[in-house]
């Protein structure tokens, strides 16, 4: 992955989450998925699905963790926890991440400002993401969009054997 943050942002129907799957199924480290919708409360309901991803990976993860209180402090614990217990290299996908909170794209706004340089964080969603990306360091952003997932003529005629 080129990167600490990958960003792919498109409309319906463009291949997001195939295109995030079939990466993370060959990447060289592990992962954890989670699908942001309607059901996931704001920043503690996203923490602690992130955290339950990461015991799958690490037993014992987030054990002593509790979500409450500014969104800010939830997010440094759960990035210390990172620190101390993440394997060298992980990746954290959040799918849909249009569908987030407010108070959810305030947690993800903070881990991209506190997240270890071993985690690396791909969003994905129909829409432009509601934070700043401005101060990510040159090289550590890889930003998809429809242009690099729509099809060229001549893939589309391989794709249907007329190339």
């Amino acid at each position: 992955m080129n990167g600490r943050l990958v960003t792919v942002l498109g409309g319906a129907g463009y291949g997001k989450t195939t295109v995030v799957a079939q990466a993370q199924a060959v990447a060289p480290f592990p992962g954890v998925w989670l699908s942001c919708d309607d059901r996931l409360g704001g920043a503690p309901d996203l923490l602690a699905h992130l955290a339950t991803g990461m015991e799958r990976l690490v037993p014992g993860f987030g054990t002593r963790l509790e979500f409450g209180g500014p969104v800010e402090n939830q997010v440094t614990e759960f990035c210390n926890e990172l620190v101390a217990a993440a394997p060298d290299d992980v990746v954290l996908v959040l799918d849909d991440v249009h569908l987030l909170d407010a108070e959810g794209s305030e947690a993800v706004g903070a881990l991209l400002r506190d997240l270890p340089s071993s985690v690396h964080l791909v969003l994905v969603g129909r829409a432009a993401l509601p934070f700043a990306l401005g101060k990510i360091r040159a090289g550590q952003l890889l930003a998809v969009t429809e242009v690099e997932l729509r099809l060229t003529d001549a893939e589309l005629a391989a794709l249907w054997g007329a190339g």
